[in-house]
């Protein structure tokens, strides 16, 4: 795998649970419309969504409030300094369920030559409107998930990683605990090797980011890592994904059933 640091800043401890917000296709447009309102501090300010204006607002609009947001909270001081080459092991806790992984910069080639295995096709439309965003912002702020079996060292160096007092960690209104920590330059290097040994990867969530990473890279090709965390495999859960249908259209319950079958 082509990982490597990534250029970031990290949220302050002091407000991280004022900016972090719940995962963003978790909420309603109503929903993210009533945090604005009431956080000043959340990235949700960073992150609009066409869903939240009138239909006649264009596109260029919500990307600029996106960007204006973002120099909000970088004014507020909601975030430390830029790292250069970072790299974050990172512990989501979600109540007896933990899983701990690297985060860092993956190389669209990856996902090109098929070293992370997707597992669904993606929308035009939100390629583009992602890749927009990358473009007229300039920040990401949701990794790409992808899993992997870890190698007996990586996970060493994890443990390793943990060992240290955080340099994050706080509950997000969903009630799973983020936790984040800065390896030092040394630990980072041997991660980042021991992350290079793994030749295969699967995608758990993001297709469309990489998607919009990789239009990026064709325009600009300095830029072809995109932000990824990687977990390993054996910490994974599955969770039921269930869907409502609004409308059967002209079918009976019983031929949809036929057909899903």
């Amino acid at each position: 795998m082509r990982f490597g640091p990534i250029r970031a800043r990290l949220v302050r401890p002091e407000v991280a649970e004022r900016v972090i917000i719940p995962a963003y296709d978790t909420m309603t447009p109503q929903e993210r419309k009533e945090l604005l309102a009431a956080e000043p501090l959340s990235f949700l300010h960073a992150l609009r969504s066409p869903d939240e204006y009138p239909p006649d607002v264009p596109f260029p609009r919500v990307l600029e409030d996106s960007r204006a947001g973002l120099a909000r909270l970088l004014a507020a001081d909601a975030f430390g300094p830029v790292d250069s080459a970072a790299v974050f092991v990172y512990r989501l806790a979600d109540g007896e369920h933990v899983q701990t992984g690297v985060v860092g910069g993956i190389d669209v080639a990856d996902a090109a030559e098929g070293r992370i295995l997707p597992h669904e096709t993606t929308v035009v439309e939100r390629e583009e409107r992602l890749a927009a965003y990358l473009d007229h912002v300039g920040a990401a702020s949701s990794p790409v998930v992808v899993a992997a079996r870890f190698p007996a060292e990586l996970g060493r160096l994890v443990a390793e990683a943990t060992d240290a007092t955080p340099a994050v960690s706080a509950r997000a209104a969903d009630g799973v605990r983020q936790t984040v920590w800065a390896p030092p330059a040394e630990l980072r290097e041997r991660i980042v090797a021991a992350l290079g040994e793994v030749e295969r990867a699967y995608l758990v969530d993001g297709h469309h980011r990489i998607a919009a990473a990789t239009r990026v890279a064709a325009a600009d090709p300095s830029r072809r890592r995109f932000l990824a965390a990687v977990f390993p495999l054996d910490e994974l859960r599955n969770l039921a994904h269930h869907r409502a249908l609004r409308s059967l259209g002209s079918s009976r319950p019983d031929e949809l059933v036929a057909e899903l079958e």
